[in-house]
Parts: C-alpha cells; sequence; structure tokens
C-alpha cells in the first residue's frame, strides 16, 4: 500500500486490489491536467467503492511517471476539515503534517508556489509542475487540482468544471479475484452473498469482521421500512432530504468515456425489500405502482420488483391457478392446476438444492434473482423421508417465470439443472405432464403475451 494520507484507515492488509478501470481512469486525469491544463478534475462515484484507494494508486504513479513534479496531498473529513497533509518535492524525503493549521498550510504554500524567487514571489515554472490531490472534499481548489469525494456539495460545487469522471462499481467477478489475490477468508458463495446485499460496494462486501455485516445491512433495510408513500421513496432514491440515505441506495454508473452517469437501485436485496414494502404498502393495489413511482427514475426498475413481490404473495396463499396455455387463446382452454397455501415462501440458495427442499413449501423461491432455472416452484409438501413421486392426478411441479415483459426467453439447462437436484428429473422424463413452467404477467397486458423460446442449448434458442 502507498505511504499516502486516506481520508479513513485502509483495514485491508499490505496490500490493495489493482482494478482494471484504474490505469484507464488515470491516462483520462493525467491526460486533462498535463496536456490539457485543467484546473480540477473530480473522481466520484458510489461511496464505499475505494475511490481512496485509486487516490493512493494516483499519486504513487503520477510520482513515478513525473519525478519532476511537486505532489500536495491531503485528506479531509465529511465537515471539509483537514486531517493530514503530506508533501513530495523531487529530490527530497516526504513531509506530513497532522492536523496542520491554517498558518502552516499558508507556510507550505507560499514557499512551494515561490520556489527559488524568493517569498512572495510567485514562480510560473513552479506552478506549472505542483499538484493538489485531495482525499475528501476541499474548502477550495487551488492551482492543478484533483479531487477524489463521494458526490456531494464539492460535486455541486464542481460542476462548472465539466472535468468530473464516475468510477464504476465492482463487479462480482472483480470482487471474487480480488478476494482471492488479497487472500482473504471469504468463499466465492459468500462473496456472491454480500454482493446480493450490498450490490459493488467492497467496504461492505470486504468486511472482514462479520459482526459488521447484520450492521451494514440494518443500514439499508431500516430506512425501507419507514418508506410508506411516495414522497419518502423520493426521498430514499432521490435525496430530497439526506444525502447519506441517498447515496447509499443508489449506484452510479459510468456512461461513455466516464463523465456521464445514470443510477440504479444498489443491490437485488435493496431492491427487493423495497419492492415489498412498497406492495405492502399499496396493499396489492398494482393499479397505484405506476402513479406511485411516476417521476423518481431510479425508482423505474422497482415496477417489475413489487409485481414479482406481488406474484409470489398470491401463489403463497393459492389454492389453485388457472393458466392459459400459450398456443390456446380461448377462454375455454384455461387449465386449472391444484395448490395448497404456504405459510410462508420457502427461500432457498440456488447452489444449495436438493431433494429436502420438497419437505418445505410448499411454495420455493430462488434467493438470487439470477437464478437461472425459474423465479419459482410450487410441489406439494412431502414429510420427511418420503421419497418424491408423482403418482397421483394433481401432484406435479409448477415451475413459474415472472415478468412484466412480452418477452422472456427461458433456459432449458437451467429448469432440468433444478429437476435433477430436486430428484424430479427422472419422474417428469416418464410423464412430462407432471411439470408445468407458467409465465406469470400482468392481467392488463396477458392477452399479448405470446409464447415464448426455450434455450436448449448454448445460444440458440427452441420454440416450445
Amino acid at each position: 500500500m502507498p505511504d499516502v494520507p486516506l481520508a479513513d484507515k485502509y483495514e485491508g492488509g499490505e496490500f490493495f486490489f489493482v482494478r482494471e478501470c484504474y490505469a484507464e481512469y488515470y491516462s483520462k486525469v493525467e491526460a486533462l491536467l498535463v496536456e490539457e491544463k485543467k484546473s480540477c478534475v473530480t473522481v466520484t462515484g458510489t461511496p464505499g467503492i475505494g475511490k481512496s484507494i485509486f487516490y493512493a494508486f494516483f499519486v504513487d504513479r503520477f510520482r513515478k511517471t513525473h519525478a519532476d513534479w511537486t505532489i500536495v496531498a491531503s485528506t479531509y473529513n465529511k465537515n471539509t476539515k483537514i486531517k493530514k497533509l503530506a508533501l513530495f518535492e523531487p529530490g527530497k524525503q516526504p513531509e506530513v503534517h497532522d492536523l496542520p493549521t491554517k498558518s502552516e498550510r499558508r507556510e507550505i504554500m507560499l514557499r512551494l508556489r515561490a520556489g527559488e524567487m524568493g517569498a512572495g514571489k510567485p514562480n510560473p515554472v513552479v506552478e506549472e509542475k505542483l499538484l493538489w490531490l485531495y482525499d475528501g472534499s476541499p474548502e477550495v481548489e487551488r492551482g492543478l487540482t484533483v479531487v477524489f469525494s463521494s458526490p456531494n456539495e464539492w460535486l455541486r460545487l464542481s460542476r462548472n468544471y465539466r472535468q468530473t469522471y464516475y468510477m464504476p462499481p465492482w463487479t462480482l467477478e472483480e470482487l471474487q479475484l480480488a478476494a482471492s489475490v488479497l487472500e482473504y477468508p471469504f468463499r466465492d458463495d459468500e462473496i456472491e452473498s454480500r454482493f446480493w446485499n450490498f450490490g459493488g460496494v467492497v467496504r461492505n462486501c470486504f468486511l472482514l469482521d462479520p459482526a459488521g455485516i447484520p450492521v451494514a445491512i440494518d443500514e439499508l433495510t431500516k430506512p425501507i421500512e419507514a418508506t410508506s408513500d411516495s414522497k419518502k421513496l423520493e426521498n430514499l432514491l432521490v435525496g430530497t432530504q439526506n444525502d447519506d440515505t441517498h447515496h447509499r441506495f443508489l449506484h452510479y454508473e459510468p456512461k461513455g468515456d466516464g463523465r456521464q452517469w445514470d443510477t440504479k437501485i444498489v443491490s437485488d436485496m435493496v431492491r427487493e425489500k423495497l419492492a415489498e414494502r412498497l406492495y405492502s404498502v399499496i396493499k396489492g393495489k398494482m393499479n397505484k405502482v405506476e402513479a406511485l413511482l411516476d417521476g423518481i427514475p431510479p425508482a423505474a426498475s422497482l415496477r417489475g420488483s413489487i409485481f414479482e413481490a406481488h406474484a409470489h404473495t398470491k401463489l403463497k396463499d393459492a389454492n389453485y391457478l388457472d393458466a392459459r396455455p400459450l398456443d390456446g387463446p380461448n377462454q375455454s382452454d384455461n387449465k386449472r392446476f391444484k395448490m395448497q397455501p404456504s405459510d410462508e415462501i420457502d427461500i432457498f440458495q440456488g447452489n444449495a438444492i436438493t431433494a429436502a427442499l420438497l419437505n418445505g413449501g410448499p411454495y420455493h423461491k430462488p434467493k438470487e434473482k439470477n437464478f437461472a432455472s425459474v423465479d419459482g416452484f410450487f410441489f406439494p409438501k412431502l414429510p420427511v423421508g418420503e421419497v418424491p413421486s408423482m403418482n397421483e392426478k394433481d401432484k406435479r411441479i409448477l415451475l413459474f417465470q415472472m415478468t412484466v415483459s412480452k418477452n422472456h426467453h427461458v433456459r432449458a439447462s437451467g429448469i432440468i439443472y433444478l429437476l435433477e437436484k430436486l430428484g424430479l428429473l427422472d419422474l417428469v422424463k416418464a410423464n412430462p405432464k407432471r411439470a408445468a413452467l407458467i409465465f406469470v404477467h400482468p392481467a392488463g397486458e396477458a392477452k399479448d403475451f405470446k409464447r415464448q423460446q426455450i434455450h436448449s442449448s448454448g445460444t440458440s434458442p427452441a420454440n416450445r
């Protein structure tokens, strides 16, 4: 880890992981400073993705690449109060100042800017190769400046410069690779579970103390529990009152060269909890969903999640289900499937499926939103120890896919995987009518929902 002051203590050990995007963002910022002589560049993005680590990477690489430059690296707290200052001058040992006073900083600034010409006489040659780097939001910018900061008041002030870059959140694959390289005590499935909760926020995904996980989850779920109307939803996702809460709930996704961005809900867990909460608030009145979400762009993706929450609740409580064959448009073609109400939805891990799942439920859904097989399934609850069978007339497995879209392709391999793990594959092969794939779609749009495609292998779809 480069020996530079950081706004927050780095607790990841002796080393840090260099993301692929670091070299790209370094080159962009370096070009603006050295070639275009832009006075102020800001690097920002979702809180907790490691902008301070990129700042340390930047200091270290810039010093090696531009050995004749002087660098002043400072850290600031959330109140724009300086915590530490490090001075790197060519050919000299670094100077580190803890909690430097305003007069001490002024003295350093005058000394650096005067160079060999004496105090009070600015040296333009020195000015051209004097770089100010800030980890956190400073009070003001000075000369050639790079600010590494979360979106906040500084970002609003600096927008006029139009030199702001948004760093991307971490991907699941990046997190798993970094945990392996840094030899953290996390298996891939644990990282996947944390990613489901926190998305690409490395600060939470790499918490080394397990006791910190429920605390971090509470920080996300408690504001959701307080969401009772569109006004509170807007505050949560747009940040009309509390920027800190708002930033915890949204990821900033860079577009193009990184100077534009979109926002999306931070994780699958947050999206699911928000959908469940809003569904309970509107009490199942799906016709109110559009009005509730209208005008809140980050909430647009919640429409599908709220519909899923609605569908899961209905299926959990169902005694029977009427479904229309996708190749039979007439109402008389509807098929009625017998079901049983569940006390609770049985939530399972996609990588831990066994026949023992059939002792619970009888309605089940995967924890993972991207589970390749189904969004939920029903199978009559079995007594513990009983071998699965389908001898009875109405005993079948119902596989559910939920969508608000008109097109929803299905992977056959995912369904086969589920049936095999449940111990039902051979039974379904012997009698295919003992399994039904049912698409759950909003009632007002159901008439336009057509036969879907099942991908039988690889990426080649086959109509079924």
